[in-house]
């Protein structure tokens, strides 16, 4: 994992601040969600805010929320045991969720640090990556998938499909790998037969 792709990462302040935080207070946590992501894709896509898998009960979260008002934040007014929305006013948003799953603790304990200006963020693996984003099924959720697969990034395919098969996702884990397969044939035969895709003018000559 390269750290030039975090030092470019949307996010990076709040990440930077939350760190030290978390890992002040002993608690597991990793970056879930699109931020995540992009650590694995083949091209990086905007998003807007941080998503945050943390090891805590809801006392705790509750704690971590007054903590960060005083350090000038702003709570969200969707509120739960498990969920913490906050807003910085110049880093911006940050869901903060607990884990509340036998897997969340799984993916938790595999998570990558990376080391950054001082501070060590957690980045939940790519296997998780995968996994985490075929549950949520949203459409930008399977462009992710594909975009991590497209980027040919090592896999423990049987650590994926365990888990795919456990939250009965084995199905559009294999669609959206069908349709990796069929675009890495479309480039190969691009790369192939280059000239069949130049540009014609008017006359139906290449250009």
């Amino acid at each position: 994992m390269d750290e030039r792709v975090i030092a470019n990462l949307d996010g990076l302040g709040i990440l930077l601040e939350l760190a030290p935080l978390l890992d002040g207070r002993g608690w597991h946590w990793a970056v879930i969600g699109g931020v995540a992501a992009n650590m694995y894709r083949e091209a990086v896509r905007g998003t807007l805010d941080v998503d945050l898998l943390i090891s805590c009960d809801a006392d705790d979260l509750r704690s971590l929320g007054n903590d960060l008002e005083g350090r000038g934040w702003e709570r969200g007014n969707k509120r739960a045991d498990w969920l913490l929305k906050m807003h910085h006013p110049q880093r911006g948003p940050v869901d903060i969720v607990t884990v509340e799953t036998e897997y969340e603790c799984a993916a938790l304990a595999r998570a990558n640090r990376i080391a950054h200006a001082g501070c060590d963020i957690a980045m939940l693996a790519v296997e998780d990556v995968i996994v985490h984003k075929l549950i949520a099924n949203r459409f930008r959720d399977e462009q992710d998938i594909e975009s991590i697969l497209m980027a040919d990034a090592e896999m423990d395919w049987a650590y994926v499909g365990k888990w795919a098969d456990f939250w009965d996702v084995r199905a559009r884990l294999e669609r959206v790998q069908a349709v990796v397969a069929e675009t890495k044939r479309a480039r190969e035969r691009l790369n192939a037969n280059p000239g069949t895709m130049r540009p014609r003018n008017s006359d139906g000559h290449s250009c």
